[in-house]
Parts: C-alpha cells; structure tokens; sequence
C-alpha cells in the first residue's frame, strides 16, 4: 500500500505493523494443518500412533507461541489504545489459544503412555 510516511506514523511499527498480522495469521494456519494432520492419522490409524503424536506436539506448539505473540501484541496495542474494549476481547481470545496448545499437550501425554502399554501388550502376547 502506498500511502504517506505521516498514515504510517499512526501505526506502532509503521510501514511494518500491516506484516504482524500476516505472520500471525500465518502460523495460526500451520498450526490448524498440523492439528488437521493429527487428527487424520488417529482416524486412519487409531488413537495410539507415534506420528499423529508428532504431529499434535507441533500443532500445541505452535498454538502456544501464536497464543503468547497475540498476548504481547495485543497487550501492547491494549496500552497503546488506552483501554479500548475491543483489545481485552481480543487478549481473552489469546488466552484460549494458549488453553489449547496446553491441553493438546495433554492429549499428546496420554497418546504417548498409551503407545507404551500397548507395544508392552503385543509383547506380552
């Protein structure tokens, strides 16, 4: 976009700030891939399965520094703004992103004992 240095001037990081949200964005859709990928390998290969483990790691992952990022941006644009409401939805939103990278850690930890008891299973047999 090509407007003049003084628009530019209004924003926190300039020309720069129309690029967060696109890297933001960009990593809520890699997230939202792997999620989608480890979910499909549980349908296709059962819930006890190493890959889909692998793959619902990265995807908390990175659901957890997408969640922390729109934190501090949003913290950030929240002082910035003097307190408009629409930040605090935007931080509550953050928050939940976080739960669920946090809780897809959780789900990886019992897909991981359960691969475990399972291999242990087929080798008692």
């Amino acid at each position: 976009m090509n407007f003049n240095k003084e628009f530019y001037n209004k924003f926190i990081l300039g020309y720069y700030t129309q690029f967060v949200g696109l890297a933001f964005s960009l990593i809520l859709f890699i997230a939202l891939f792997f999620l989608k990928n480890g979910l499909k390998l549980t349908i296709s290969k059962g819930f006890f399965n190493q890959k889909s483990s692998e793959k619902l790691k990265i995807a908390g992952n990175l659901f957890l520094i997408y969640g922390v990022l729109c934190l501090i941006w949003d913290t950030i644009l929240l002082f910035y703004s003097k307190g408009e409401l629409y930040f605090v939805a935007g931080i509550s939103s953050d928050i939940l992103l976080i739960l669920i990278g946090f809780s897809l850690f959780i789900i990886v930890d019992f897909i991981d004992n359960g691969n475990i008891l399972q291999q242990e299973n087929d080798l008692t047999i």
